[in-house]
């Protein structure tokens, strides 16, 4: 998922990288005004976008003159919590990101909102027929969830953003499943 290949390369306009795994120069970030702060995790909210516009503005102010380079080499190590590697984060997070594309994506008139509503509910029944015609492709059904029901999730997040619908989701500290003996186990849910 974070990978842009075997090869060094200088990357190009629309490319990013995971604020995970990315140095910026603090005079590219002064240039920019630095992150969103509106965007990202906050508290116990689940977020996202905050590199991606930081990007965004990187491409559209210095344009060609943005040097970014993906090296393969540079391996970031994070410890990641068992409740992450379950199909509930990551379906919460596909959905979460819907509803911040479609923030970012603007206003748009009365006749573009309701046109991007028609687009919705059609790549939601698409979708939805092809994630269940896929199904015996996947010998794990998490696996499954995560690969063709996330783009369902993402579509139902802008579709309820476009309604003027946000459906906060929220991280919770001290969840009690198995995972409640972790002193940084969250329990994520729709709220």
């Amino acid at each position: 998922m974070r990978s842009w290949g075997p090869i060094a390369r200088r990357l190009v306009a629309g490319e990013s990288f995971s604020g995970s795994n990315m140095i910026v120069l603090k005079t590219a970030l002064h240039h920019v005004n630095g992150f969103d702060v509106g965007l990202g995790m906050r508290g116990e909210r689940v977020s996202m976008g905050e590199e991606t516009v930081l990007f965004q503005k990187i491409w559209e102010v210095m344009g060609d003159q943005a040097v970014m380079v993906y090296a393969p080499e540079l391996i970031v190590y994070h410890a990641v919590g068992r409740q992450k590697m379950r199909p509930r984060y990551h379906l919460s997070r596909w959905f979460v990101a819907g509803q911040v594309a479609c923030r970012l994506e603007g206003s748009p008139t009365f006749h573009d909102r309701l046109s991007r509503l028609r687009e919705n509910i059609t790549a939601i029944r698409a979708l939805i027929r092809s994630a269940f015609e896929q199904r015996n492709l996947f010998s794990d059904h998490r696996s499954w969830m995560v690969e063709r029901l996330g783009p369902v999730a993402l579509e139902i997040g802008r579709l309820l953003a476009g309604l003027g619908l946000h459906v906060p989701v929220r991280r919770h500290k001290g969840s009690t499943d198995e995972d409640s003996s972790r002193s940084n186990a969250h329990r994520w849910s729709f709220r």
